[in-house]
């Protein structure tokens, strides 16, 4: 691929994740590397360019309009990062430009009205010197400043000091103003094309230059010593000129397909938005089966990330506890009734010391009850349907018995575990029983990610550490549908109601057991789940394909990127 075949391919490359931003530093990589733009052997060499400027420097010196600075370092060929086309020249900013200096370093006195503009960091933009929010100096300590540091129109600043660091624009202000200390002034002589500098210095090249040479702790910061000291690539003087027109060029075409992108994306992000609505609002299951297939059929065209994906999922997950993922089988036994036999079971095995002590029945009021529920539903609170424990307290100093791998909430994911890390805790034979998890138990987060959740699904049983909470179920409940349920009140936002604690969140016992759930007839609590999982599963490979194509498409502008670079 040749410059000319980045051009034809702008369009495809600006589609890739972040492909306009790459693009426009590919821009100036290429024009600081020279190849961008075809050389002519006629015009006068950066070598003859160099030593006109040392010489009118002389001049200046003499005359005493400019301070004497002490000879650059020579340039070795291991300073050099790469080999420039012929008549350019590798030079330090030093030997190119008149003045290198900075602002004030002192914040003087200045307001909302003044004599002299007082420029900060904060006016400087890439596009040029912005006056919002701009105070001003009396003349005496404007003429004070600007005895040292005299910014004229075409020179340089830059960026110095502070979190925007690197930042560097052509001063276009024709009337004279003040600097803070922030901000470094670069002067510009005869044969250096403004533009032409400022794209150098804002190439990819001179940032990566000066970054490990940055000081001060937490703020970055360049010295004038390093400034002074950085390489610069410098072309003949017609050739700066060509080259700032073909960047201005490239850079405005780059403006027009970002702005045809953004409304792209407005556009997808309604259409997005109101598929969403429609699948949310759907009243009745035929309707959110419409609504589905619907988005299903232009998943291509409304999703673009997996960021956008996220409300889709959890759409899933609300209209599944609402009861509008599947017509409401008129013949099933209500959810009162297997309640109710839930209950008398619970005793049942309280007294054989099956299971724990059941709470005592408090209703779910008007006021909890977050949504309306299909006429065979439920509302009841997370504890009357399951034996709820928090796992064992870990204390070396008390802990006895055998060695057994255990699950902490690190552990606990949305939906899985991860085991690739267990630890291990001593668990007494007679604490088996309370601590242990069995097949279909429910286990969540007590605290880190409050209310994380996954079905135990192995015949083989495990411990939890007491940053878990093991629900059991009682009555033949699903604990997929209750993990469902809990990740779709995570995700609305309804959960967090529960938690305890300002900055350290948690999900204690008591107020997990109190939680008002929905409960569906048993027989369709299954059939939920099913039918969960199949929609889960297609949005999965849906993903997958944008995925790919979105690897695709960056691994081509990886390419294009690499292949130009070198």
């Amino acid at each position: 691929m040749t410059p000319h075949d980045l051009l034809a391919n702008f369009e495809t490359l600006a589609e890739a994740p972040n492909g306009i931003q790459r693009l426009r530093e590919l821009v100036l990589e290429l024009a600081v590397r020279g190849k961008l733009v075809e050389q002519d052997p006629d015009e006068e060499s950066a070598e003859h360019l160099v030593k006109r400027i040392k010489t009118e420097k002389l001049r200046q010196v003499k005359e005493g309009t400019l301070k004497r600075v002490k000879a650059s370092e020579p340039i070795t060929n291991s300073d050099l990062p790469y080999e420039l086309p012929s008549g350019w020249m590798w030079t330090r900013l030093t030997d190119v430009f008149l003045k290198i200096t900075d602002g004030t370093h002192h914040s003087p006195p200045n307001g909302s009205s003044g004599n002299f503009l007082y420029v900060t960091a904060k006016n400087i933009k890439p596009s040029g010197v912005m006056l919002s929010g701009v105070t001003y100096v009396s003349k005496a300590i404007h003429d004070e400043i600007y005895s040292r540091c005299n910014p004229e129109p075409g020179d340089i600043l830059y960026i110095k000091d502070g979190a925007t660091t690197g930042v560097v624009t052509v001063n276009d202000l024709t009337e004279p103003f003040s600097l803070l200390s922030s901000v470094g002034l670069l002067k510009t002589p005869d044969g250096i094309v403004p533009w032409f500098a400022c794209y150098a210095i804002r190439s990819g090249f001179f940032f990566e230059q000066l970054r490990d040479q940055m000081a001060g702790v937490g703020i970055p910061r360049v010295t004038l010593t390093k400034l002074e000291s950085a390489l610069l690539p410098l072309p003949p003087t017609g050739e700066q000129r060509r080259i700032v027109a073909r960047v201005d060029e490239l850079m405005a075409l780059l403006d027009r397909l970002e702005a045809k992108r953004q409304d792209r994306e407005a556009a997808r992000t309604a259409a997005r938005d109101s598929a969403l609505a429609a699948l949310r609002e759907a009243p009745t299951p035929e309707d959110v089966e419409t609504a589905w297939l619907r988005i299903q059929e232009r998943f291509q065209e409304l999703f673009a990330t997996h960021e956008d994906v996220a409300p889709l999922r959890q759409a899933i997950l609300q209209l599944a506890i609402r009861g509008r993922l599947l017509p409401e089988d008129e013949s099933a036994e209500p959810a009162a009734v297997a309640f109710a036999r839930l209950r008398n079971e619970w005793a049942r095995k309280s007294k054989e010391r099956k299971a724990g002590k059941p709470s005592p029945i408090v209703p779910v009021t008007e006021t909890e009850r977050a949504f309306a529920l299909p006429r065979s539903w439920e509302w009841v609170r997370f504890g009357d349907l399951f034996d709820c424990r928090l796992g064992k307290m870990l204390d070396k100093s008390k802990n006895r018995g055998i060695p057994r791998p255990y699950l902490r909430n690190a552990n606990v994911r949305w939906g899985w575990f991860d085991l690739t890390d267990l630890s291990m805790m001593r668990i007494e034979e007679s604490e088996l029983d309370d601590v242990s998890v069995v097949r279909g138990d429910l286990v969540l987060c007590e605290g880190g990610e409050p209310g994380r959740c996954a079905v135990w699904d192995s015949e083989d049983s495990i411990v939890i550490q007491k940053a878990c909470h093991r629900a059991r179920p009682m009555g033949g409940i699903n604990s997929a549908f209750y993990m469902v349920h809990i990740q779709a009140d995570a995700g609305s936002g309804r959960l967090s109601g529960a938690f305890t604690g300002a900055t350290i969140r948690h999900l204690t016992g008591q107020s997990l057991s109190g939680f008002p759930v929905a409960l569906p007839p048993v027989a369709e609590q299954e059939r939920i789940v099913c039918k969960v999982n199949d929609l889960l599963g297609v949005l999965d490979r849906l993903s997958k394909g944008m995925k790919w194509e979105l690897e695709q498409s960056s691994a081509f502008s990886e390419a294009a990127v690499h292949y130009l670079n070198f």
